[in-house]
């Protein structure tokens, strides 16, 4: 009877500090967004063929499962970051001052955009 009680409090310590380490919020909009974070991160860096899920979800301290049950795939992951990528870009993009410029003029801004963003980071600065 002595031993149980040491036990149950040493067990109960124990669950205490790993709920603490391993607390994840419930957020899983957040969840999603962070995840697209990492992705955007390790497919800029590895490619489609070399990102890793597990690494992914491991860095954001989430699980595959629920990675897929957001993306169905890795391929699906992939395509929302290039979504979340190209919508970035069209921002930066929709920001350039083009307004009075003849549609010739326009083509070169935005086009000098574009190429000084490839060359300022040939991953694409918008990647981050």
């Amino acid at each position: 009877m002595t031993q149980a009680a040491p036990k149950a409090a040493s067990a109960a310590m124990a669950k205490s500090k790993l709920s603490t380490q391993t607390s994840r919020t419930n957020d899983l909009e957040a969840t999603a967004l962070d995840t697209v974070d990492v992705a955007t991160q390790e497919f800029a860096s590895k490619g489609l063929s070399g990102a890793c899920i597990d690494e992914i979800t491991a860095f954001r301290r989430t699980s595959k499962r629920m990675t897929y049950h957001h993306f169905g795939s890795k391929k699906g992951l992939y395509v929302h970051v290039l979504g979340a990528v190209l919508k970035r870009i069209r921002n930066m993009e929709n920001n350039l001052e083009r307004d009075g410029l003849k549609p010739e003029v326009a083509m070169r801004v935005l086009i000098g955009f574009t190429f000084d963003q490839q060359v300022a980071s040939p991953t694409s600065s918008a990647w981050s």
